[in-house]
Order: structure tokens, then C-alpha cells, then sequence
């Protein structure tokens, strides 16, 4: 399978992952553009919500590059869903850090109600990251977020 065929295949199951739990979560209604953006590896996915902001994106060829699995697709797609449903966005009256602080404790409690198996998954997974490998640079903010997190700092 070329590369660009295993993107598709993630943008699908994105997609379908995004719709199915939009509804299950009762997450405001958001259109999903699929367009290129500067910086990103592929074509991207761009949310807008009912005002027309861009909400959130993700890249389907990060999880192609990173051979993600069906974990990290949910968990993206929470994190995505938790930036609309709690209206975290990167704009001059939230920094990025609250914007994901935000995100990711909504993620955190969808994913420890409907897939426990999935959150005890991912707080091992975050705990491990922010204690070996902490994001730097320019996403520091994540390691900022993320450490504000109870559940990744038992």
C-alpha cells in the first residue's frame, strides 16, 4: 500500500471516528474541511464550528508516519471533540497551554465514562512521555498542559 493510500485510509477512519462520537458525546455541530496547511505533513483535516472558526485540526500523516494504532486514533479524536465541546481554541484570549489543558481533561473524562480500558492506556502512556521524552520547542505547551493534569500526576 502506497503512502498516500494509508493516508486516505486514516482520513477515513478519522472521519468516521469524528462523526460517530460527535453524536455520542452531543459535541456542537462543526463541518469538517480537508485542505492543505502550511507546516503539515499532508493534506489536513480543518473543524469550523457554526461560526466559521477553525476549531481544531488534525494530520493524517502523522499517524501513518508514527504507526499509530486504533488507541491513538480515539484518543486524537477525543482530544479534537474536548477543543469544541469546551470552545478551547488558540486565540488572543486563551493561550495554547489552556487551550490544551482544556482539551485534553475533557478528553480524559469521555475516555475514562465510555472506553476505561483506553484512559488507563493513555495516562501510562502521558505519564511516560512527560517523564522520558516531554515535548519542547515550540510544543512545549503540551508538557506545560499536560503536567496541570491530576490524572497524569498521581
Amino acid at each position: 500500500m502506497t503512502r498516500k493510500q494509508q493516508i486516505d485510509n486514516v482520513t477515513d477512519v478519522l472521519i468516521g471516528l469524528l462523526g460517530y462520537w460527535k453524536r455520542k458525546l452531543k459535541v456542537p455541530d462543526f463541518v469538517i474541511i480537508v485542505t492543505r496547511i502550511t507546516g503539515m505533513q499532508s493534506e489536513a483535516f480543518v473543524m469550523k464550528d457554526n461560526r466559521g472558526s477553525i476549531t481544531c485540526t488534525i494530520d493524517p500523516a502523522k499517524f501513518v508516519k508514527h504507526k499509530c494504532d486504533k488507541h491513538d486514533f480515539v484518543v486524537a479524536v477525543f482530544h479534537e471533540l474536548g477543543h469544541i465541546k469546551t470552545d478551547s481554541y488558540y486565540t488572543d484570549k486563551m493561550t495554547p497551554e489552556n487551550a490544551e489543558f482544556n482539551a485534553e481533561t475533557q478528553a480524559l473524562k469521555w475516555l475514562k465514562k465510555y472506553l476505561p480500558k483506553r484512559y488507563r492506556e493513555q495516562v501510562k502512556r502521558i505519564k511516560r512521555v512527560l517523564k522520558n521524552n516531554p515535548w519542547k520547542g515550540k510544543q512545549a505547551y503540551y508538557t506545560k498542559a499536560f503536567k496541570r493534569i491530576k490524572d497524569y500526576n498521581d
